[in-house]
């Protein structure tokens, strides 16, 4: 749940700077552990939207941030 509403913070800019890659890449999280398909539909919407607004190579960094950041328990990231 944090994350969603991290990832919507950064998604729309507030309280921090609008920032499309880590509102990807934490929706991108936010979806890969969602247990119910509901859930997953709609989180994977709000990624894709986000989407809209990268291009291909920024897509790809946020995807590849992914796994890095969580390994990494977001610091630095």
């Amino acid at each position: 749940m944090s994350q969603h509403i991290l990832a919507s913070l950064y998604d729309g800019g507030i309280d921090v700077p609008q920032d499309n890659k880590h509102a990807y890449m934490l929706y991108n999280l936010v979806v890969t552990h969602s247990t119910s398909d509901s859930q997953k539909d709609a989180l994977t919407k709000f990624r894709d939207e986000v989407a809209g607004r990268m291009t291909p190579a920024q897509i790809a960094e946020a995807q590849r941030l992914t796994p890095h950041c969580l390994a990494q328990q977001f610091k630095g990231c």
